[in-house]
């Protein structure tokens, strides 16, 4: 009955600091940082498959996210996540919906040779999933573009590294998650069209997006037999 709580990690977006990755990473947390004053907004849609999950006929078949993103300054940034699980408490969950509050903090800057290094915290009000984990999890994150100058012109494709290290998140999960190492590689392979393949130290996650116009990403995936969908929105209000 909690595995079905993986599917939920499956619509977390991080920002990336350099413009034509942002919005590009789902469900493994990262060093992506948005910039002072910027915002991402985004909703989702996350396919679960039953039999795989070992759910019951009228257990969770989908889950809905919303996701906020604010850069609040050059080094901190905020987000919040807010979860509906369909038909939750039909597997004895104790509530259909909940938040989680997420702060990253920057201690290193990316470079033209170092990587990007971020603090991480999770569900730092902790909130309860509803199934009776609320945990905080704590993880350090690096990310660097390795064929790109910051501020040069772009190299296709662009291709960006990352890898963490953290404490268990079994916050919305049900098990373990982001326990140890964790990482994987962000491509962009054109101005509109971008890639992950990440796994979060148990599942590897697939994700591809497109930029029908500037701000607006619509991306999808797979995690394990599930699939997802959503969309987002960047901006500023410098």
């Amino acid at each position: 009955m909690r595995t079905f709580c993986i599917l939920a990690m499956a619509a977390i977006c991080a920002m990336c600091a350099v413009p034509v990755l942002a919005a590009d990473i789902v469900t493994v947390p990262t060093a992506n940082q948005l910039g002072p004053k910027e915002f991402d907004l985004a909703a989702y849609y996350i396919s679960l498959d039953q039999t795989a999950l070992g759910l019951p006929p009228n257990g969770p078949d989908y889950v809905t996210v919303q996701t906020l993103y604010l850069g609040v300054t050059k080094e901190l940034e905020l987000d919040v996540h807010a979860y509906q699980i369909h038909r939750a408490k039909e597997i004895g969950a104790t509530k259909n919906s909940y938040e989680v509050l997420i702060a990253t903090y920057r201690i290193c800057p990316e470079t033209a040779k170092n990587p990007i290094i971020v603090l991480g915290g999770r569900n730092l009000t902790q909130a309860n999933d509803g199934m009776g984990h609320d945990d905080v999890s704590w993880y350090m994150s690096a990310a660097k573009t390795i064929n790109q100058k910051p501020g040069g012109p772009p190299k296709w494709p662009i291709i960006r590294l990352h890898l963490s290290a953290g404490t268990p998140d079994n916050t919305i999960l049900g098990f373990d998650r982001h326990d140890g190492i964790f990482g994987g590689v962000q491509l962009r392979l054109s101005p509109q069209i971008g890639a992950i393949v990440l796994n979060d130290s148990r599942d590897t996650i697939t994700g591809l997006t497109f930029d029908p116009v500037k701000e607006l990403t619509i991306k999808g995936g797979t995690y394990g037999t599930h699939w997802w969908v959503g969309m987002s929105l960047a901006k500023s209000w410098k």
